[in-house]
Formats: C-alpha cells, structure tokens, sequence
C-alpha cells in the first residue's frame, strides 16, 4: 500500500514524524505491492507489482480512487508530464494495450495515461529491456533500463526525442535530473554523469562516481546543497 507521514515542522525544529492511517491507502484488494507513486497537486499516481495503475485523489481523507487502469505488466514507474495531463508508466515487459478509441496499440512498454481517467492514450516501444527508472528534465521524460540504454521522449509531443538511446554500458537503475542528468549503474557500482545538451540529441556521458566496493545503486536522489552548510 502505499502510507502517508505527517512531516510537520515543529517549533524546535524538529518533524511530527508520524503516520496518518487516515490518508494511507492500502492495496491488498488489488494482490500487488506498490512499486512507484508520483504526485501532481492533488493527484497520486501508483503503479503496482500486480500490473495496476490508480489515480487517488489525495485531498480528502480518506483518499478518493479517481481512476484505475490494468495494463498487464509490473508498473516499475510512474511519472506525471509536466502540467499534469498524462501519467506515463514505466513497464517491466511489452505488452499490448486497447487505446482510448477501442485499437490495438502496441506492444509496447510505456503506457501514456490521460489524466483522469487512465485511458491509453498511446504506447512507446522503448527497447526490448525492462525498464526500471525515469525522471523529468525541462520537457523531457529521461528512462534507463536494465540493458545500458538510457531513452528520451520529448512529452510535448509523446515522441522520441533522439534517434536511440545513449549507450551507458551496465545495468542501469535509478536516474535523477538536475543540471544533468545522474545515472545509477548496477553492475558497474557507479553514477554515472550525461551532461545534457540543447536537446536529448546531443547529451552525451561526462563522466562517472565510483561508489564503494560492493555498492549496486538502486535509486538515487540529487539534494542541493545548502549556502553555508558543509
């Protein structure tokens, strides 16, 4: 399922903490573990191990399930386009899917959702590996998977942005934005650096972090740093 936390600031500076069963959601009527949520505004996004996508109304306790929509495969991730109209969900395999106008689309590995409704608005091929990550940088939807690949789809458009993907060799997870683009890679134990250019076209791989032996990223988090703080 997936648990709400009260993160209050307190006065001493320090957070409540605390889990609000009220706003939690749970998903056991659905057989599967979440995998990815994704907010915008009121919306919460949540793909599921079970194959599952649910729009929750998150404004209201207890939240209010909007949409759902079952596509079949594991949602390793979900992510809302910017302004909020699409939820794009990340699959583990190809599949097909039946489109808003009742055609077979596919097979395909990112569903593109309408906002709120869940209804498939269109499905992208993006490789032949299972997809694990994605994040979004300016009109960008950036996603890795497993094989080394890192896909780019310019979402103004729900087309590729480049003519394939940048090769990074490994097993790639977790991937951030900030300036660039920061690529976890699994196998090779490292983050890895794109350095982004005016398009995905011309991003090219600018360097790496080699993280401690034994180390296999999995997710991974970009936090500024703080004027003043070490």
């Amino acid at each position: 399922g997936v648990t709400a936390v009260d993160i209050t600031l307190q006065p001493d500076g320090s957070r409540t903490n605390s889990v609000l069963p009220a706003e939690s959601i749970s998903l056991a009527a659905f057989g599967g573990n979440a995998f990815s949520v994704a907010s915008f505004g009121a919306f919460l996004a949540v793909g599921t191990q079970a194959g599952y996508v649910f729009l929750f109304d998150v404004s209201a306790a207890p939240p209010v399930l909007v949409a759902s929509r079952f596509v079949g495969q594991t949602v390793n991730h979900v992510v809302f386009a910017p302004g909020g109209t699409k939820v794009y969900a990340m699959l583990e395999n190809r599949i097909d899917a039946l489109d808003e106008n009742g055609a077979v689309v596919g097979p395909g590995n990112v569903f593109v959702l309408r906002v709120s409704t869940l209804a498939v608005k269109l499905v992208s091929d993006v490789g032949f590996f299972p997809l694990h990550s994605a994040t979004l940088l300016n009109q960008y939807l950036y996603i890795t998977n497993v094989g080394g690949e890192l896909w780019s789809i310019d979402t103004t458009m729900d087309t590729f942005a480049s003519l394939g993907p940048l090769i990074v060799p490994g097993s790639l997870s977790g991937i951030v934005a900030s300036t660039n683009i920061f690529v976890g890679n699994q196998s090779a134990g490292e983050i890895q650096i794109v350095r982004t250019g005016r398009t995905p076209s011309s991003d090219n791989i600018d360097g790496k972090v080699s993280l401690p032996s034994g180390s296999a990223p999995f997710g991974i988090a970009a936090i500024p740093r703080i004027k003043g703080k070490p």
